[in-house]
């Protein structure tokens, strides 16, 4: 289970309305002050996601919630998305090469990335219906002990003696 923790800013009838804020891995590495990256990331750095998690439980707006996502459906969702279009793109590249073998190479790109493109928003039109499954859902953990993850940063250390 990918757990993070969110803020509840909403309360609806059976419905909770979280907010999550994105993280970056930036900012942790030694090289983050030279870091074309790392400043990139700092520009798009503090940005919320609001999500509607459905619920039988009482809780109060302002709480933080440890909420969780299955890996599996993680991986299949990426899958969908990433794996079928280029199987598609091959695919057509291939069948399109045996069919006409005489054809100009450059049709045969423009029809691969057609397919490919095709399978994209026909498979982004598939996840939008499957994301209403309960697996594809997010679902609350329970309460959160901490309020937020501190950057690396800010992380107070000891020293040994």
């Amino acid at each position: 289970m990918i757990e993070e923790v969110a803020k509840i800013i909403r309360v609806q009838n059976g419905m909770v309305v979280v907010e999550t804020q994105l993280k970056t891995a930036c900012g942790s590495c030694q090289a983050n002050k030279n870091c074309g990256t790392s400043t990139i990331a700092k520009a798009f750095a503090n940005k919320t996601h609001e999500l509607c998690i459905e619920t039988d439980e009482h809780f109060v707006i302002g709480q933080y919630v440890k909420i969780g996502v299955p890996e599996e459906s993680i991986l299949r969702a990426s899958l969908y998305l990433y794996l079928y279009p280029i199987l598609a793109l091959i695919f057509s590249a291939v069948c399109l090469q045996f069919a006409l073998p005489d054809i100009q190479e450059l049709f045969v790109i423009i029809f691969s990335i057609f397919s490919a493109s095709l399978s994209y928003i026909y498979i982004s039109k598939k996840l939008k219906l499957i994301t209403k499954e309960s697996n594809f859902s997010p679902v609350i953990l329970g309460l959160s002990d901490t309020i937020a993850v501190l950057p690396s940063s800010e992380i107070p250390s000891k020293t040994i003696e």
